[in-house]
């Protein structure tokens, strides 16, 4: 059957009953009122797609024990999703707030973007943990601000009362030993997961090791140092992010086999696809080496080694039971990974997220649900029985009913994603991405298959008629927000090159020769 017959028997058949899985229900929920409140760890990795922890299916072979054993032991999101780039899922998590609100809608050294930072008004998840009286700390990749090694202290004004982290280098650091070009690097690149220039509470921290063994170090000091609050531990580690570079006893845990040739192939035949739909000559003609592909699945393996010894301490100081341990990627993957990275599609934005909470949660619990990054902030604060601020509008909603098997009536029903000036919207049948600025530009998939990098969408007159019009209704009023919001952002930044207070503008100057 061709694939034109394929969807149209099936969505003649109806997507629904597509084998999603529905949601478990928790054991009988607690009362925050009677203990003390919960620490938490919420847990970033870099890169890593939904599909690989051998919880979810595995399909790269990465080897995850311990993030298999949190699923086994907490709930496992199945429509779980991040953003497309670094800066703006590390923007939406730390903020509860979609890009368009915050103005980070790409990654802050992208000239493609509008460039925004956060603005002063910003209150930001660790700054409301600390005003609920926890005590907090930050440990890895910011990538936030532009070239903030400049500003090392950052941390403290965003709310960390402990800070180890790596802010991202000065532009005229080298890669590979070639001089990287001003408007290549990244605010919080990292240029060898060795020799990382860390930043510990503002001052420079030397350390030659891995950068996944250092900051999980940090992250158990922090853990047994004394304090008389509870804790709150933000860590988005570098892993698995390029360059893939891996410990030796890693690598040598994944030998190159007939299966990972295959594997690797397939990989490689989607991004040459990918690169010529994008008119990306680089990617069209990709032919890198398998060694690159075996460093990454070893970084996945150390970092889930890692892992494993936070989870540990954990167990041994006896705070398991009453600490929340949250873990997510911020994007899809690398095309290494077979990955749609900075795409709106499954392969780009749609991530794992696992949550353990011995006290709330029942074991081997999974949830269909839809559910976005936006949303660990205010379950953060749920969670420990506080309130979120009132002066701004937050996008997230609580995911502790959800957990619980109480999931609200008027949960959404459709999952929202923007960057740049591409928009998403998603249900568990359709995957539906239009333009900000215009209208003439609409694509729509099914998820009888989960769309990924390279899957065509689906012909328009095979698309419900009903269902077309459904998405094209509530994806207006995600555009009208979008373009009124990003319009006051460049007044903004218009106001500020008046005042010469342009960071930004002079950063695209020094990019590219002019003003933008």
């Amino acid at each position: 059957m061709d694939r034109r017959s394929f969807l149209k028997t099936s969505l003649a058949a109806g997507i629904a009953g597509s084998g999603l899985i529905t949601s478990a229900v928790s054991g009988e929920s607690k009362n925050l009122e009677s203990g003390s409140k919960p620490n938490i760890i919420f847990m970033l990795v870099d890169d890593l797609g939904w599909d690989e922890p051998g919880c979810y299916g595995g399909r790269t072979k990465m080897k995850t024990p311990n993030i298999d054993r949190l699923a086994s032991q907490g709930v496992r999101f199945t429509h779980a999703t991040g953003c497309a780039f670094c800066s703006p899922a590390r923007a939406a998590l730390m903020s509860g707030r979609y890009g368009f609100r915050t103005g980070i809608n790409a990654n802050i050294c992208d000239p493609g973007g509008i460039g925004r930072e956060f603005k002063d008004d910003e209150i930001l998840v660790s700054q409301t943990m600390q005003n609920i009286g926890y005590k907090t700390g930050l440990f890895g990749k910011l990538h936030l601000h532009w070239n903030s090694a400049q500003l090392p202290d950052l941390p403290q004004n965003m709310g960390f009362d402990y800070s180890f982290h790596y802010a991202g280098l000065p532009y005229d650091k080298t890669i590979n030993g070639k001089e990287r070009r001003l408007g290549q690097a990244g605010g919080g690149m990292v240029y060898d997961h060795y020799n990382v220039p860390w930043y510990e509470n503002g001052k420079s921290y030397t350390d030659d090791r891995y950068d996944t063994e250092v900051m999980t170090d940090k992250a158990i000091e922090f853990l047994n140092s004394k304090s008389d609050k509870p804790f709150m531990m933000w860590m988005p580690y570098f892993a698995i992010h390029e360059p893939f570079k891996a410990p030796k006893e890693w690598v040598d845990k994944y030998p190159v086999t007939e299966e990972m040739r295959a594997d690797f192939a397939e990989n490689v035949r989607k991004a040459r696809i990918r690169g010529k739909r994008l008119g990306r000559a680089g990617l069209a003609n990709w032919n890198p080496p398998i060694e690159q592909y075996r460093n990454r699945l070893a970084m996945g393996s150390c970092l889930d080694a890692n892992i494993g010894r936070l989870l540990e301490v954990l167990d041994k100081k006896g705070l398991a039971e009453n600490t929340v341990v949250i873990l997510t990627s911020d994007n899809g993957p690398h095309p290494y990974a077979g990955g749609g990275k900075g795409e709106a599609c499954d392969a780009g934005i749609r991530v794992p997220l696992i949550i353990r909470w011995p006290e709330r949660i029942k074991p081997g619990t999974v949830s269909d649900a839809l559910v976005e990054n936006v949303d660990i902030y205010p379950t953060m604060v749920e969670i420990t029985g506080g309130k979120m601020p009132d002066s701004l509008k937050f996008d997230g909603r609580s995911l502790l009913p959800v957990i619980e098997g109480k999931t609200p009536e008027n949960w959404r029903k459709y999952s929202f994603n923007g960057i740049k000036g591409s928009l998403a919207l998603m249900d568990k049948d359709w995957f539906y991405t239009a333009w900000a600025q215009r209208d003439d530009d609409e694509r729509i998939w099914s998820r009888v298959t989960p769309p990924d990098s390279v899957q065509e969408p689906v012909p328009m007159d095979l698309v419900p008629q009903d269902v077309l019009k459904r998405f094209r209704a509530e994806m207006a009023g995600y555009r009208a927000q979008w373009q009124s919001c990003m319009s006051q952002h460049r007044k903004e930044l218009q106001q500020r090159r008046q005042e010469n207070k342009d960071f930004y503008g002079d950063r695209y100057k020094e990019i590219h020769g002019v003003r933008r």
